[in-house]
């Protein structure tokens, strides 16, 4: 069931929780199995009390790294988009590989980022400290160091309502340490991206990541570059 609720927390947490439960509660005879896909973590009690008031089996899938704080809540089946994500739930989950089409990689459509002969080098995600934008960034000069005519693009996508306030703390912090290293020049900002064309214009795609625990095995950004052709650069995090 999907249930339209305001943009804030009240609404996203507590008044989709309660309108979930009463759904539920008043429909409990039409469902044999109920299928839980929420990314926030408090939303799993909201998975467990419709368990027990409908007295019905409720699966629940787990994508990301929010899920295993509150992996003590006992539901009927674990679904987890990455091995990572089993090892923390146990015996009482399976691990379904989250589905890709890779069928639009490569593509013929294009940027023009820079200058013809110009070496591009890519970097694609939200500014949330995990995917170590600005660690990207403090690496720029000595990358220019050697390759001088190289041109440095991010694509960071819209805020999201749940993520704007930490995202736009990290946005302000790459721009800046983009003035503090002088990259304005250097650097080239985007918003949302068509992303196989975005792999097709780049040379390289770098994905600084800082934290994978619990998260996926390979991320799909990764994925989606090699099967443009493109190479990448990633780091080894814990």
């Amino acid at each position: 069931v999907m249930l339209q609720t305001r943009e804030t927390f009240f609404g996203r947490y507590v008044l989709f929780g309660l309108l979930s439960l009463l759904f539920f509660w008043r429909r409990r005879k039409d469902f044999d199995i109920i299928h839980c896909v929420a990314g926030h973590p408090g939303l799993a009690l909201v998975a467990w009390c419709i368990k027990v008031i409908t007295g019905r089996k409720v699966v629940r899938v787990v994508a990301g790294n929010f899920w295993p704080r509150l992996s003590w809540v006992k539901l009927d089946r674990t679904i987890c988009t990455s091995q990572n994500l089993k090892r923390t739930f146990g015996d009482r989950a399976v691990h379904i590989e989250r589905p890709m089409d890779l069928s639009q990689f490569p593509t013929t459509r294009r940027y023009s980022f820079a200058r013809p002969g110009n070496r591009v080098i890519g970097a694609l995600g939200t500014t949330v400290s995990r995917h170590g934008l600005d660690v990207f960034v403090m690496a720029v000069p000595y990358l220019l160091a050697r390759h001088p005519e190289a041109s440095i693009v991010l694509s960071i996508p819209e805020s999201k309502a749940r993520q704007a306030a930490v995202e736009e703390r990290g946005r302000r912090k790459v721009e800046r340490l983009i003035g503090q290293l002088g990259l304005q020049e250097h650097v080239i900002f985007l918003g949302e991206v068509d992303v196989a064309a975005f792999f097709s214009s780049i040379d390289l795609f770098v994905l600084p990541v800082q934290k994978t625990r619990r998260m996926a095995d390979i991320p799909t950004s990764v994925l989606e570059s090699l099967a443009s052709g493109c190479p990448v650069v990633t780091s080894a995090a814990a």
